[in-house]
């Protein structure tokens, strides 16, 4: 079926086909507008070609656009080898011309690289549990476990940012086992006025998640020229301080120096 541009539904004696370009359309749909769904797109494809929408339809599509993208990925892959792109990090070095692109004899700029890092509450994802609560009260997930993984370094998974979370508390302990030590006055500071003003800069342990979302949203890092260079999903709580220190400790041995970090609580983020 692939030879006549199809994608097969299943592996052995397959009933239906979905055309690769109803796939590729579908994939450039979802990565402008990700709330759409998959069964809203199928029951439009039904309604146009004049046919009954089946849920089993939706299955299928969701087969079909799985096996699709591991296909591209594995393009990609040996596309990048036979390139010489072998680098782990190369989309990340090379993610913004402009920012990464160093021209001979240029003179050095005040800042190699700008970039922007912040968390976004639009990409949420509800959370699935059961309709009926266990003995103790609570709602048990429902969610399937998902083996996949994504092997690109620009994407930061649950795991590297969970380290910075225990690597704050530390740093935090330590900060307040050296407080006795006096400091010159003229060292002194006022102390910033924004954890008052901020929610952001509240205490991680008061950033907490809106119910019913397993994942709060996504933070981001971009360069001025508006190009992704890493992110990782929010999970269960608010924009901690572990999502901006797991990003930039990604990113700072990659782009070129220094490196200008804008941040809306960049104030409170420096002084942990």
């Amino acid at each position: 079926m692939a030879q006549f541009g199809f994608m097969a539904t299943s592996p052995d004696n397959p009933a239906y086909g979905i055309s690769f370009r109803v796939l590729q359309y579908f994939h450039h749909l979802t990565n402008r507008c990700p709330q759409l769904s998959i069964q809203v797109f199928v029951k439009t494809l039904c309604y146009m070609c004049g046919t009954a929408f089946r849920s089993t339809y939706r299955s299928q599509f969701s087969n079909a656009l799985d096996t699709y993208l591991e296909i591209q990925r594995r393009i990609e892959t040996r596309l990048q080898t036979a390139l010489g792109r072998t680098d782990r990090f190369w989309n990340i070095r090379h993610a913004c011309i402009p920012c990464t692109y160093v021209l001979q004899n240029e003179p050095p700029l005040t800042f190699g690289t700008e970039i922007a890092i912040d968390g976004n509450n639009s990409l949420a994802r509800m959370k699935r549990v059961a309709k009926e609560p266990n003995e103790s009260g609570e709602r048990e997930s429902i969610e399937r476990t998902d083996s996949r993984r994504i092997d690109d370094p620009m994407y930061l998974d649950r795991g590297l940012v969970d380290q910075f979370e225990g690597d704050l508390k530390s740093k935090k302990s330590k900060t307040k086992a050296a407080e006795p030590v006096s400091a010159p006055a003229a060292m002194e500071t006022a102390p910033s006025p924004c954890p008052e003003r901020w929610k952001n800069l509240a205490d991680d342990s008061k950033k907490k998640g809106k119910g019913g979302f397993s994942e709060t949203g996504l933070f981001l890092a971009s360069c001025r020229h508006e190009a992704a260079l890493a992110f990782c999903d929010m999970v269960e709580s608010g924009e901690k301080f572990k999502y901006p220190f797991a990003v930039l400790n990604q990113l700072l041995d990659l782009l070129p120096g220094p490196i200008l970090i804008g941040y809306d609580i960049g104030c409170g983020v420096s002084e942990s």
